[in-house]
């Protein structure tokens, strides 16, 4: 089926798209409650048709929503309760539409922030840094701010791990200064370059520390944001372990409570058989399904039906398959176990 994607690619919103080809479909697109236009941009920057269009009024944001659920792949995991109700896929925001993005955030209540790219690649800008840039915050009476437009966005804590920095955000909007500000957890991995597949340990450690904050979360309902340059290669990749694995933990968990502990599920991992490690496919389980797969191809197939170019190459796919192999090797105590994991 062909998606149209005429809203993204109208005159006065190709300003708003980091790449021409990376673009939302039109029946998930985010749209902004208000309809804005771009700010703060250097006039340099801009040629005077460019300005006109900068200036449009649009509700046009480039991201996408994508349902918490994955319908082929995760069904179970639904009726567990363990994903989010949904998530927001998007680019990461350049100068200029920076203050789309914090519009986008504060109109859906985002509260978890994933973030899955540095700001610099190769001396490449691939995110333009939307937060106060800080070393270290030693104590919060350590005021770091930075101004977006009419966002006012305040830098709370900032603790910096080996390949991921938790960073609590508060966000004013001086537009609307009788509602309170609201906290933002942002989650930034550095670990992860464009247009490649992470160290698993890094993943292991970082997606911990997501399923620990996502517990955390006061409003269930609120959607989890996540991007990296383009908000397709990585994000992608992530969005699809975020829901396989907690699909494999379910199947796993129901499998012990049903005293199947022993039982071997032969037939679960029948597409995995693409994966590098061969051995970590020949497991014993512990599943309450064994006729259940994990259907890696076609939930990758059902992003891409959400938004285009979701896991973008063959090291981030083959990771997919690598990843989950491992993952049910550490369930079934075979490998190294980790918290919240």
């Amino acid at each position: 089926m062909q998606w149209t994607t005429n809203v993204a690619t109208e005159p006065c919103n190709r300003p708003r798209n980091k790449y021409k080809n990376v673009i939302p479909y039109d029946f998930n697109r985010v749209k902004l409650h208000s309809a804005c236009t771009i700010e703060d941009v250097p006039e340099e920057r801009t040629s005077n048709a460019d300005s006109q269009l900068l200036q449009s009024l649009s509700d046009y944001v480039n991201a996408s929503f994508i349902p918490g659920v994955c319908p082929i792949s995760c069904a179970r995991v639904a009726e567990a309760n363990n994903l989010p109700q949904r998530y927001i896929a998007a680019q990461a925001p350049v100068q200029q539409t920076a203050v789309l993005f914090w519009q986008m955030i504060w109109d859906n209540n985002v509260k978890l922030i994933v973030m899955l790219t540095r700001s610099f690649e190769n001396s490449k800008e691939k995110c333009y840094p939307y937060w106060p840039v800080s070393k270290q915050v030693e104590s919060e009476e350590d005021i770091v701010e930075k101004t977006i437009g009419h966002f006012c966005i305040r830098l709370q804590t900032q603790e910096n791990g080996v390949s991921f920095i938790r960073r609590i955000l508060v966000i004013i909007n001086q537009d609307e200064e009788k509602i309170a500000p609201r906290r933002v957890v942002q989650l930034h991995m550095t670990a992860w370059t464009d247009f490649s597949a992470p160290r698993k340990d890094d993943f292991y450690a970082f997606l911990s520390e997501y399923w620990d904050s996502r517990k955390k979360l006061e409003d269930a309902a609120s959607p989890i944001l996540v991007h990296c340059s383009a908000g397709v290669g990585r994000t992608g990749t992530f969005i699809a372990l975020d829901q396989l694995c907690q699909h494999v933990r379910v199947l796993h968990e129901l499998g012990q409570a049903n005293g199947k502990s022993e039982q071997r599920a032969d037939e679960i991992y029948e597409n995995l058989r693409d994966a590098q490690d061969q051995n970590a496919i020949k497991l014993n389980k512990m599943f309450a399904h064994p006729s259940d797969t994990i259907k890696i191809y076609e939930t990758v197939m059902w992003l891409r039906s959400q938004r285009r170019f979701m896991v973008q190459n063959e090291s981030q796919y083959i990771f997919l398959f690598d990843f989950i192999a491992d993952y049910i090797a550490r369930l079934s105590g075979e490998g190294n176990a980790y918290d919240n994991i």
